[in-house]
């Protein structure tokens, strides 16, 4: 069996022996796009943020309501815990929240880097010595 096999004038396949290894024959123009769609990965994430916001924005207007309430006559018993129950709430789901998007965003972007570097080690065996 011939070590390549010419298809077309420009483009040789090099064929391994059966018995050592198989391999799929990929257009450049397909990695391409698979490397660039790794390079994309980490820009299409979801994010948390507009949630924590939101609830750091809720924690914080109660908290700073909690003052006024405090000074106010003929308020309910109720009024000022439920204000503290709120704030306290809000900002530590806020904070698991912003905890939550670091540890993913270093999960991506170990998992895209990982493929990065498995898709130029490919690369590598391919390139003329």
């Amino acid at each position: 069996m011939p070590d390549h096999i010419t298809w077309n004038p420009k483009a040789e396949i090099a064929v391994p022996a059966p018995e050592r290894e198989k391999r799929l024959a990929i257009r450049q123009v397909d990695w391409d796009r698979l490397r660039r769609s790794v390079a994309n990965q980490q820009s299409s994430r979801p994010s948390l943020s507009i949630a924590y916001s939101i609830l750091f924005g809720v924690g914080g207007s109660s908290g700073f309501s909690i003052i006024p309430l405090a000074y106010t006559e003929k308020l309910g018993a109720w009024v000022i815990p439920t204000y503290v129950l709120v704030t306290v709430f809000s900002v530590l789901v806020a904070f698991i929240l912003m905890w939550l998007e670091k540890r993913m965003n270093k999960n991506a972007t170990t998992q895209s880097a990982d493929l990065a570097r498995d898709m130029e080690e490919i690369e590598k065996m391919f390139q003329p010595e």
